[in-house]
Protein backbone atom coordinates (compact mmCIF):
# COMPACT_ATOMS: atom_id res chain seq x y z
CA UNK A 1 0.00 0.00 0.00
CA UNK A 2 1.16 3.46 -1.17
CA UNK A 3 2.18 5.97 1.60
CA UNK A 4 0.86 9.23 0.70
CA UNK A 5 1.07 12.45 3.04
CA UNK A 6 -1.83 13.89 4.55
CA UNK A 7 -3.47 17.23 2.66
CA UNK A 8 -5.01 20.17 4.34
CA UNK A 9 -8.36 19.17 4.22
CA UNK A 10 -7.77 15.70 5.83
CA UNK A 11 -8.59 17.84 9.13
CA UNK A 12 -11.84 18.94 7.84
CA UNK A 13 -12.88 15.56 6.62
CA UNK A 14 -12.19 14.79 10.11
CA UNK A 15 -14.58 17.40 11.76
CA UNK A 16 -17.09 16.65 9.52
CA UNK A 17 -16.71 12.71 10.33
CA UNK A 18 -17.27 13.96 13.77
CA UNK A 19 -19.85 15.33 13.82
CA UNK A 20 -21.79 12.68 11.84
CA UNK A 21 -20.61 9.95 14.12
CA UNK A 22 -21.21 12.17 17.46
CA UNK A 23 -24.85 12.44 15.80
CA UNK A 24 -25.19 9.04 15.00
CA UNK A 25 -26.06 9.42 11.63
CA UNK A 26 -28.71 11.94 12.53
CA UNK A 27 -26.05 14.64 10.57
CA UNK A 28 -25.59 13.16 6.89
CA UNK A 29 -22.39 14.67 5.78
CA UNK A 30 -23.30 17.09 3.63
CA UNK A 31 -25.49 18.91 6.55
CA UNK A 32 -22.26 18.61 8.70
CA UNK A 33 -20.36 19.89 5.93
CA UNK A 34 -22.60 23.24 5.31
CA UNK A 35 -23.30 23.81 9.49
CA UNK A 36 -19.34 23.85 9.71
CA UNK A 37 -18.58 26.36 6.98
CA UNK A 38 -21.76 28.42 7.81
CA UNK A 39 -20.27 28.33 10.95
CA UNK A 40 -16.93 29.44 10.27
CA UNK A 41 -18.23 32.27 8.41
CA UNK A 42 -20.21 33.61 11.20
CA UNK A 43 -16.79 33.51 13.44
CA UNK A 44 -14.89 35.70 10.95
CA UNK A 45 -17.95 38.07 10.49
CA UNK A 46 -18.13 38.15 14.15
CA UNK A 47 -14.59 38.95 14.28
CA UNK A 48 -14.74 41.74 12.08
CA UNK A 49 -17.59 42.96 13.63
CA UNK A 50 -15.52 43.04 17.02
CA UNK A 51 -12.34 44.82 15.57
CA UNK A 52 -14.00 47.36 13.79
CA UNK A 53 -16.43 48.62 16.78
CA UNK A 54 -13.08 48.21 19.04
CA UNK A 55 -11.39 50.79 16.10
CA UNK A 56 -14.26 52.74 15.62
CA UNK A 57 -17.89 52.68 16.54
CA UNK A 58 -21.21 50.12 16.76
CA UNK A 59 -22.42 51.56 13.46
CA UNK A 60 -18.73 51.58 11.97
CA UNK A 61 -19.00 47.84 12.97
CA UNK A 62 -22.41 47.17 11.26
CA UNK A 63 -21.40 48.58 8.20
CA UNK A 64 -17.89 46.46 8.09
CA UNK A 65 -20.13 43.13 8.75
CA UNK A 66 -22.75 44.30 5.87
CA UNK A 67 -19.44 45.16 3.79
CA UNK A 68 -18.06 41.86 4.57
CA UNK A 69 -21.20 39.68 4.09
CA UNK A 70 -22.86 41.68 0.45
CA UNK A 71 -19.56 43.00 -0.84
CA UNK A 72 -18.12 38.96 -0.69
CA UNK A 73 -21.17 38.18 -2.71
CA UNK A 74 -22.16 35.90 -0.34
CA UNK A 75 -19.34 33.47 -0.55
CA UNK A 76 -20.38 32.93 3.04
CA UNK A 77 -23.03 30.51 1.56
CA UNK A 78 -21.51 26.82 0.71
CA UNK A 79 -21.65 25.47 -3.12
Amino acid sequence: QEHRPLRYYYFAHLLWGMAVRLTHGALTIETAYVLMAVFARVLALYLIFMVARSLFSVRAAGIAAVAYTVVGGFDWLPD
